[in-house]
């Protein structure tokens, strides 16, 4: 349903169909069944993870479902926000039941899921670096009680920092601003936590296997193993990635680099479809 607007030019409004730029009702609709849909694979981990508990008392949920459990709370609570946003705002809107909307409140609900989806996308990338990469190696994982840690960080502090791409919204107050910033640094420590605890299993890997000196087992890891070397380069680029997620957490660098609120900048809070 949301593909036939697409593919005849209906539905030229990007990734954010930030309103005031308007689509056809059958691309919203569309949209909001494929996102509700999703929510039923939400229920189904939440569902097991339930049973595994009863199944086993007493015991410690398996690494890998406790990460893809994390994963199905994080995507059902982010990707409420533009839920609401399409099914009480664009969807009347777009067939014509609506004759203004408030597009501040639509930019705030986007937000809500804008920033969130990219550790929905994240999560099972630290899932591989937990579970599957200190086996490839040879070794066990460092800390699995710090991988943990690092899952609900990352499901606690996700909300809020969405916000961060409003800091140069007028509807938006200083107070709000400074807590989404605030926010977005402490997302930063789950990071920090999974690149330590990941080296540190594959420094242990090597060291059990010969490895001598002090950067002396970096040579002997399994670069010929595909899983390994993806990880560390995965890591390499995490770095990069990660400050620049400080850098747009940083209000004034923010400002700089990532003013990208330019409906804001227009004045129009509210639009008038006639």
């Amino acid at each position: 349903m949301a593909a036939v607007p697409l593919l005849t030019g209906l539905a030229s409004v990007l990734y954010t169909f930030y309103p005031p730029v308007h689509a056809h009702s059958a691309f919203y609709i569309g949209v909001t069944l494929l996102v509700v849909g999703s929510w039923v694979w939400c229920a189904i981990m939440v569902v097991m993870f339930t049973q595994w508990k009863k199944a086993n008392p007493g015991q410690t949920v398996p690494l890998v479902m406790f990460a893809t459990t994390a994963n199905a709370l994080l995507w059902l609570w982010t990707s409420a926000g533009v839920a609401v946003e399409v099914l009480f705002q664009l969807i009347p809107w777009a067939l014509g039941w609506m004759d203004t909307i408030d597009i501040g409140l639509s930019r705030t609900l986007f937000a809500w899921t804008l920033h969130p989806i990219v550790y929905f996308w994240l999560i099972p990338a630290y899932t591989a670096f937990y579970v599957f990469v200190p086996k490839q190696a040879g070794s066990y994982l460092f800390s699995e009680e710090a991988a943990r840690m690092a899952f609900i960080v990352l499901v606690v502090f996700s909300l809020p920092i969405g916000m961060h791409h409003l800091y140069m919204d007028p509807e938006q107050a200083k107070g709000w601003k400074l807590l989404h910033g605030l926010g977005t640094f402490i997302v930063a420590l789950p990071t920090l936590v999974t690149g330590f605890t990941v080296i540190a299993s594959l420094e242990i890997a090597r060291r059990l296997r010969g490895g001598k000196g002090l950067f002396g087992w970096i040579g002997s890891l399994p670069w010929g193993n595909p899983m390994v070397l993806s990880v560390i380069l995965s890591l390499i680029m995490l770095i990069f990635g990660g400050f620049g997620g400080i850098v747009n957490a940083t209000y004034a660098m923010n400002a700089m680099i990532h003013n990208n609120s330019s409906l804001a900048a227009s004045g129009s809070y509210f639009v008038h479809i006639p």
